[in-house]
């Protein structure tokens, strides 16, 4: 039975309607639990910090520190929209499709998911740590030193620079899974990665050199978690290889 068009165009705006709602609500909540969000987004600067030293952020703006809170439920209100915006695009899109779509689709949003997960763990737990020694350690605080050089953080551009960060490698990872699943569906089988491996290398630092800061340390930041995932993916499609080979 065919459906008409404009009960799919009713169940869109719903579900639009829906997380639009979601992500409003958890505004309001996510601010009142603003001080303990900042701190979890402060943890891996702290992580560098001597027992002896206190860990502050400075604001400079009457109306900085609200807009900072803000900012950051907005942030967090989004970064846990995003299961349910996926849940819903599959709920949405899978009357119209047929049973091994429904699985590849299923296959897709899951692994996009796991991947948005392990990035965001990436990033929180190596890249910040990483990031904030290599910028900070610019400071000079020292008598022998002819000039002395303070690095005071303000708080609205520390959580610029971690929501930057987020953002960037949430974006390439997304990417990396949008380009496996159309390598998939094309059936591009692992010797055109493997013969394509040094282009791939070339193209993952071009990409890193364009969307980071003009420093080498934040290009291989973000150009070698890109080669892994491409090495993943060929070990992964050699693995299938080989268990259906064995299968037969």
């Amino acid at each position: 039975m065919t459906i008409p068009f404009f009960y799919h165009l009713k169940e869109f705006k719903f579900r639009l309607l829906y997380i639009i709602l979601t992500w409003f609500f958890l505004i309001p909540i996510l601010y009142f639990f603003g001080d303990q969000l900042l701190f979890l987004l402060i943890r891996p600067k702290t992580t560098f910090i001597n027992n002896s030293e206190q860990s502050y952020f400075i604001f400079t703006n009457i109306t900085e520190a609200f807009q900072t809170y803000m900012e950051l439920a907005l942030f967090f209100s989004t970064f846990l929209c995003v299961p349910i915006i996926l849940y819903h695009v599959f709920i949405f899109l899978i009357p119209g499709l047929y049973q091994y779509e429904k699985n590849f689709l299923k296959k897709s949003l899951n692994i996009g998911l796991i991947v948005y997960i392990l990035g965001t763990l990436f990033v929180y737990f190596i890249i910040l740590p990483i990031s904030w020694e290599f910028f900070s350690g610019f400071e000079i605080n020292s008598t022998e030193s002819s000039f002395n050089l303070y690095f005071e953080t303000k708080l609205n551009e520390y959580l610029s620079f971690v929501i930057k960060i987020f953002l960037m490698f949430s974006f390439l990872f997304q990417l990396c899974v949008m380009c496996f699943i159309y390598f998939r569906l094309n059936k591009i089988t692992f010797l055109f990665f493997v013969k394509k491996r040094r282009y791939a290398y070339l193209i993952c630092f071009l990409l890193a050199t364009l969307i980071t800061p003009p420093d080498f340390i934040s290009q291989l930041l973000i150009g070698f978690p890109l080669i892994i995932i491409y090495e993943i993916y060929i070990f992964w499609l050699i693995s299938l290889k080989m268990i259906k080979q064995v299968a037969n």
